[in-house]
């Protein structure tokens, strides 16, 4: 994952700066795992969440994703340990 840290130096330097955050190269940090953030509920298709999560981490240059999944109540709990089993 990115170092919360280099993400951090990235936004400061972008706000000292005002200009888009540096993008990081495969000189800086050689990694293919983003981050995963993300939300269940039902319905998931409609919610915009995704694209506006997603261009914000785009904006911070964040090596993270945003997945919106579809779950209903009945299935939370497997939901919560099958996200817990991949991290």
């Amino acid at each position: 994952m990115m170092d919360l840290r280099l993400a951090k130096r990235a936004i400061g330097l972008a706000k000292r700066h005002r200009t888009s955050p540096p993008i990081f190269t495969m000189s800086d940090e050689l990694n293919f795992l983003p981050s995963l953030t993300g939300s269940f509920a039902k319905p998931a298709a409609e919610n915009p969440t995704v694209e506006m999560v997603e261009a914000a981490y785009r904006h911070h240059g964040l090596h993270w994703r945003y997945i919106n999944t579809e779950v209903g109540p009945e299935n939370l709990g497997a939901a919560v340990a099958g996200a817990r089993a991949m991290n």
